[in-house]
């Protein structure tokens, strides 16, 4: 499993260190495909991402 959110994750450092070293350009569409790499990430690794949402906001209720 760990080898598959690696090879998920080189594209988005890539896209990352391009921005950033080399000034190139981003768009709208490689924010919401970094989002969808996220995403994978966290399906590939067994995390529901709706439970951590659930999560945040039942210890947001709490606290309030």
């Amino acid at each position: 499993m760990a080898s598959m959110t690696a090879n998920f994750m080189s594209t988005g450092f890539g896209v990352l260190w391009s921005v950033l070293l080399l000034g190139e350009a981003t768009s709208l569409a490689m924010a919401a495909g970094g989002g969808l790499i996220v995403l994978a990430c966290l399906l590939v690794s067994n995390v529901n991402p709706l439970d951590l949402l659930r999560r945040s906001t039942l210890k947001a209720e709490q606290d309030a």
